[in-house]
Protein backbone atom coordinates (compact mmCIF):
# COMPACT_ATOMS: atom_id res chain seq x y z
CA UNK A 1 0.00 0.00 0.00
CA UNK A 2 2.85 2.37 0.90
CA UNK A 3 4.56 1.67 -2.40
CA UNK A 4 1.40 2.52 -4.29
CA UNK A 5 0.97 5.78 -2.36
CA UNK A 6 4.63 6.72 -2.91
CA UNK A 7 4.45 6.02 -6.65
CA UNK A 8 1.24 7.99 -7.01
CA UNK A 9 2.57 11.00 -5.10
CA UNK A 10 5.88 11.14 -6.99
CA UNK A 11 4.15 10.82 -10.35
CA UNK A 12 1.54 13.43 -9.43
CA UNK A 13 4.20 15.91 -8.36
CA UNK A 14 6.10 15.45 -11.62
CA UNK A 15 2.90 15.88 -13.62
CA UNK A 16 2.00 19.05 -11.69
CA UNK A 17 5.45 20.50 -12.35
CA UNK A 18 5.13 19.69 -16.04
CA UNK A 19 1.65 21.26 -16.16
CA UNK A 20 2.91 24.47 -14.54
CA UNK A 21 5.86 24.59 -16.93
CA UNK A 22 3.59 24.24 -19.97
CA UNK A 23 1.28 27.00 -18.72
CA UNK A 24 4.23 29.32 -18.02
CA UNK A 25 5.56 28.73 -21.53
CA UNK A 26 2.12 29.40 -23.02
CA UNK A 27 1.82 32.66 -21.06
CA UNK A 28 5.24 33.95 -22.08
CA UNK A 29 7.49 32.90 -19.21
CA UNK A 30 5.39 33.72 -16.19
CA UNK A 31 2.08 32.27 -15.08
CA UNK A 32 -0.74 34.72 -15.82
CA UNK A 33 -3.71 34.10 -13.54
CA UNK A 34 -6.07 36.08 -15.77
CA UNK A 35 -5.25 33.95 -18.79
CA UNK A 36 -5.51 30.84 -16.62
CA UNK A 37 -8.98 31.89 -15.50
CA UNK A 38 -10.02 32.48 -19.12
CA UNK A 39 -8.75 29.02 -20.05
CA UNK A 40 -10.70 27.38 -17.25
CA UNK A 41 -13.89 29.14 -18.32
CA UNK A 42 -13.48 28.12 -21.96
CA UNK A 43 -12.74 31.57 -23.40
CA UNK A 44 -9.14 30.69 -24.36
CA UNK A 45 -8.00 27.40 -25.86
CA UNK A 46 -6.40 24.88 -23.51
CA UNK A 47 -2.63 24.46 -23.56
CA UNK A 48 -1.41 21.52 -25.66
CA UNK A 49 -0.15 18.56 -23.67
CA UNK A 50 -1.94 19.33 -20.42
CA UNK A 51 -4.37 16.43 -20.63
CA UNK A 52 -4.18 13.83 -17.88
CA UNK A 53 -2.41 11.02 -19.72
CA UNK A 54 -0.11 13.32 -21.70
CA UNK A 55 1.17 14.97 -18.52
CA UNK A 56 2.07 11.65 -16.93
CA UNK A 57 3.85 10.41 -20.07
CA UNK A 58 5.92 13.59 -20.37
CA UNK A 59 6.71 13.61 -16.66
CA UNK A 60 8.07 10.08 -16.99
CA UNK A 61 10.26 11.07 -19.96
CA UNK A 62 11.70 13.97 -18.00
CA UNK A 63 12.36 11.72 -15.01
CA UNK A 64 14.32 9.33 -17.24
CA UNK A 65 16.35 12.20 -18.67
CA UNK A 66 17.04 13.49 -15.16
CA UNK A 67 18.18 10.07 -13.93
CA UNK A 68 20.50 9.71 -16.94
CA UNK A 69 22.01 13.09 -16.14
CA UNK A 70 22.56 12.03 -12.52
CA UNK A 71 24.27 8.83 -13.69
CA UNK A 72 26.67 10.89 -15.81
CA UNK A 73 27.55 13.02 -12.78
CA UNK A 74 28.43 9.87 -10.80
CA UNK A 75 31.03 8.93 -13.40
CA UNK A 76 33.42 11.68 -12.26
CA UNK A 77 35.45 10.01 -9.49
CA UNK A 78 38.03 12.81 -9.16
CA UNK A 79 35.39 15.19 -7.79
CA UNK A 80 33.65 12.69 -5.56
CA UNK A 81 34.75 12.96 -1.95
CA UNK A 82 37.07 15.92 -2.44
CA UNK A 83 36.44 19.07 -0.42
CA UNK A 84 35.49 22.15 -2.43
CA UNK A 85 35.98 24.92 0.11
CA UNK A 86 38.02 25.64 3.24
CA UNK A 87 34.92 25.15 5.36
CA UNK A 88 34.47 21.65 3.98
CA UNK A 89 38.13 20.88 4.65
CA UNK A 90 37.60 21.90 8.27
CA UNK A 91 34.46 19.80 8.54
CA UNK A 92 36.17 16.67 7.18
CA UNK A 93 37.82 16.15 10.57
CA UNK A 94 34.40 15.83 12.22
CA UNK A 95 33.42 12.81 10.15
CA UNK A 96 33.29 9.46 11.85
CA UNK A 97 32.20 8.16 15.20
CA UNK A 98 33.35 10.35 18.10
CA UNK A 99 35.48 12.69 16.03
CA UNK A 100 33.28 15.72 16.67
CA UNK A 101 33.65 15.34 20.45
CA UNK A 102 37.42 14.77 20.13
CA UNK A 103 37.88 17.89 17.98
CA UNK A 104 35.73 19.96 20.34
CA UNK A 105 37.87 18.89 23.33
CA UNK A 106 41.05 19.71 21.41
CA UNK A 107 39.75 23.20 20.65
CA UNK A 108 38.81 23.74 24.30
CA UNK A 109 42.32 22.72 25.39
CA UNK A 110 43.88 25.16 22.90
CA UNK A 111 41.70 28.01 24.15
CA UNK A 112 42.42 27.11 27.78
CA UNK A 113 46.22 27.07 27.17
CA UNK A 114 46.29 30.41 25.36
Amino acid sequence: MALLLYTYSVTSIRAAKRNAQLHREADGGQLDMRRESLRRHGVLDKVEGTGGVALFKEARREAKAESEMMEKKREWPEEAGSARTETEVGLEGYKGRGNAVRRFKEQEEKVGVE
